[in-house]
């Protein structure tokens, strides 16, 4: 059952950086546009349950710990989220509510804790260009955020087949795709996870090929991609 609520209101706290003062304050930061009515789904039923879908349409399937940051630095932290890629929406937690963040909030990324490691956090960000079916608005898991940042986009679509006894069903396919975006050019390019991909970034072959020598990387593990992506900018001026 939905049913809709004409706002939320939250405490943020301001984000401190090199534009702002190193003054906590509070605020009361409405991540709900009253104009747009925030969709709230009655707790304990699924979004997947209510369109009949077998699968899952989110990142994380239980509550997380996070936090969201928006474009004006405002930052609500320790909020229990959950990411519907399907739809590009976050959902959070709020006495026993479900809402979703509206999507004329300018939301500028968020993050989501590791279930086994709170000091580990999954970053997703919006604002690169738009490049294919993907907006500016399509938020991408940020794995090196630096003048070339290495990106991934969680894809989830739907099939629709007839399974084994007959019966007609919907079902939620994942994929994923790799993007490198050039901070200096504001430019994205979606690569393959193999050292070819690479030849997208000629300026930069030469440090490549020297970083990959020395750290004996195989480009095989995204632990390996983050290790090159990380040094190449080291070495960028």
């Amino acid at each position: 059952m939905k049913h809709f609520i004409p706002f939320v209101l939250f405490s943020f706290s301001l984000l401190e950086g090199k534009c702002q003062d190193n003054t906590k304050r509070n605020f009361g930061y409405d991540l709900i546009d009253p104009n747009w009515k925030a969709q709230t789904i009655q707790a304990g039923v699924s979004w997947e349950t209510n369109n009949g879908i077998k699968g899952t349409a989110f990142y994380n399937e239980e509550w997380y710990k996070g936090y969201i940051l928006l474009s004006d630095n405002h930052i609500a932290k320790d909020i229990s989220l959950r990411f519907n890629i399907y739809t590009n929406e976050i959902y959070f937690l709020l006495d026993s509510q479900v809402l979703v963040v509206s999507p004329t909030k300018p939301v500028a990324e968020f993050g989501i804790s590791d279930q086994n490691d709170s000091n580990k956090i999954t970053i997703f960000r919006c604002g690169y260009p738009a490049i294919g079916n993907n907006t500016e608005k399509t938020f991408y898991n940020c794995l090196v955020n630096n003048k070339i940042a290495l990106l991934r986009h969680y894809d989830k679509r739907i099939m629709e087949a007839t399974n084994s006894v007959g019966a007609f069903e919907r079902k939620f396919i994942d994929s994923e795709s790799w993007y490198i975006y050039n901070s200096s050019e504001n430019k994205i390019i979606q690569i393959k996870k193999n050292k070819n991909s690479l030849a997208v970034l000629p300026q930069y072959v030469d440090k490549i090929e020297s970083i990959i020598r020395e750290k004996k990387l195989k480009l095989k593990t995204e632990d390996e991609w983050i290790i090159l992506f990380n040094e190449l900018n080291n070495q960028i001026e």
